[in-house]
């Protein structure tokens, strides 16, 4: 654990996880879970287990949003790898509602970990905003990770991924953000800084 960022486990119905749990809690480490993936009924046991955040949640009914708005548990939502897993699309406006949302692409073997691509079929699928999506997929995503980044301003991180606007999925954009979220891909990045 000490060599880790944190733990993630695949969900409650799956195994035992208190070990882990507890494990990350001593390291100062994060411990994130699946939950609500296929079916509601591992949500409350994954919630039992006071995770630093939630993956999934496509099943959350009423009473887990509350406990997640009660708790300010964050959860990371994954729209494209639930969309090729035939689960369904999670409720991201009522999440945002509840907690602080950020997107993840779930694991390789589904899709390509493109957040460019996580943000145009969010904000294609879903009644959220292009605003909320790039918040998802930075500020938001570096919150929940305990990052110092995902926003520009005095005393964060300077890790950032500039953009061609010159670009042909970014020239003459009238709304950039909506440009960005919806068209950009890596061909569009003309920069990368970090400390």
């Amino acid at each position: 654990m000490e060599r880790s960022d944190g733990f993630g486990a695949s969900g409650a119905n799956d195994g035992e996880f208190s070990r882990e749990r507890n494990a990350t809690a001593r390291e100062g480490k994060l411990f994130g879970i699946h939950a609500g993936e296929v079916d509601s009924s591992d949500i409350n046991p994954a919630m039992d287990l006071d995770p630093d955040f939630l993956v999934h949640m496509v099943h959350a009914e009423d009473l887990h949003l509350e406990r997640v708005a009660d708790s300010g548990t964050p959860v990371v939502v994954c729209p494209r790898s639930n969309a090729v897993t035939d689960v369904g699309l999670p409720p991201v406006s009522d999440m945002l509602d509840a907690t602080t949302v950020a997107l993840g692409t779930d694991n390789v073997m589904l899709n390509s970990p493109s957040m460019f691509r996580e943000m145009a079929f969010t904000a294609k699928l879903t009644d959220v905003s292009t605003v909320d999506v790039l918040r998802m997929a930075t500020i938001n995503g570096a919150e929940i990770a305990g990052l110092n980044c995902g926003l520009i301003e005095e005393g964060r991180d300077a890790r950032l991924v500039v953009l061609d606007g010159t670009s042909p999925n970014l020239s003459g954009a009238k709304d950039p953000c909506r440009a960005v979220v919806r068209r950009a891909g890596v061909d569009d990045i003309k920069d990368v800084i970090r400390p």
